[in-house]
């Protein structure tokens, strides 16, 4: 009695409580005195509970007893032989199990929130960083390289953010050299050279530069060669035409000379035959 008032103190729920029976299913503890002494298979049990009372393996298992379905749990003692089925109705664990689901459904709803929130605010932390990088990347693709990449980490996207700052120093001292060496170039310096060393496929951009500079020296000083021999022989030139100049007028003095001797020789045939016109008539009359 004694034993049956200690289970019916560990009843559990509307219909939960446990039956105690000894290594040959007698049934020696319960709440209800009247079936105590009695056999197990006397109360009209099937089901699963069947094989299970025979070797309880701690599983749980749906059984019928005297009409009620009811879901259970066969544990065997250690000491005796002796077992404990502890069970409920069927409609109570389903009750039961229909709580413990939308428990769970709405525990698990509450963790999504929670993570979504959570994923949400890293991914906005993680995302602005990156909203930074693009808008580098525009700025630098729009030709400012007058930018700077404030996000500084020890992740991934800091690795990204260190490595676009020196693509921008990078572009920046390649720009600026050969803005100087071409602002030096146009001013008349041709003795400039690139001081800075270019990388990777910039190498060919510093070799042309280069060969642009030795080039455009050999074109000045062939340029300055080629006035030189202009320069001398516009002096011979000169010379010749001073030559000329000075026999055209000899031979102008010459032609000059020329002309008055035979404006004197034709003065002195007129005279002749004015003398020789005069004689005749003379010569007439005597």
């Amino acid at each position: 009695a004694q034993l049956s008032e200690f289970l019916s103190q560990m009843s559990f729920g509307g219909s939960g409580h446990s039956i105690l029976l000894s290594d040959d299913n007698t049934i020696v503890g319960y709440e209800e005195l009247s079936i105590i002494g009695k056999n197990f298979s006397d109360l009209n049990a099937s089901g699963d509970i069947l094989s299970e009372i025979d070797s309880p393996s701690g599983k749980v298992i749906a059984y019928q007893i005297s009409g009620e379905k009811r879901v259970g749990v066969m544990a065997e003692l250690s000491n005796g032989g002796w077992k404990v089925l502890t069970s409920m109705s069927s409609a109570e664990y389903n009750s039961q199990t229909v709580k413990t689901i939308l428990f769970l459904l709405i525990l698990l709803m509450f963790v999504a929130v929670i993570v979504a929130v959570s994923l949400r605010h890293i991914i906005v932390k993680k995302l602005r960083p990156l909203s930074e990088l693009n808008q580098g990347l525009k700025e630098i693709s729009g030709g400012n390289l007058n930018l700077s990449i404030s996000y500084r980490a020890s992740d991934e996207i800091g690795e990204m953010a260190d490595s676009m700052r020196s693509c921008i120093s990078s572009l920046s001292s390649y720009v600026g050299e050969i803005s100087d060496v071409m602002g030096r170039l146009a001013s008349g310096d041709l003795t400039v050279k690139p001081s800075i060393e270019f990388n990777g496929d910039f190498i060919p951009i510093q070799r042309s530069i280069s060969e642009f500079i030795d080039t455009l020296t050999q074109l000045i000083r062939d340029i300055s060669q080629a006035s030189d021999q202009v320069s001398s022989g516009a002096g011979q030139v000169s010379s010749g035409a001073q030559a000329l100049a000075q026999g055209a007028t000899e031979q102008a003095s010459s032609v000059e000379e020329l002309a008055a001797t035979l404006s004197e020789l034709s003065s002195t045939v007129k005279n002749n035959s004015e003398m020789a016109r005069a004689a005749s008539i003379n010569a007439n009359q005597v």
